[in-house]
């Protein structure tokens, strides 16, 4: 979370985008988060929600770059 934060307040931050994109990568590891130190499996939905998310981003940030 240190690492999107420093990306969303360093020069950086006129990326198209890196607030709602910020958010996208918040949520992914969050979930990520739960789902390891809870000791849960992701349910089926979860985990395609999970692809789609870190895709999008994944999309995003080679555009970017």
């Amino acid at each position: 979370m240190a690492v999107i934060d420093l990306l969303t307040s360093s020069a950086t931050s006129k990326l198209k985008d890196i607030r709602k994109k910020s958010q996208l990568a918040r949520r992914v590891i969050a979930k990520k988060i739960l789902v390891a130190y809870e000791n849960r499996k992701f349910m089926k939905g979860e985990a395609l929600e999970m692809i789609k998310r870190v895709e999008r981003f994944y999309r995003w940030a080679i555009d970017q770059f």
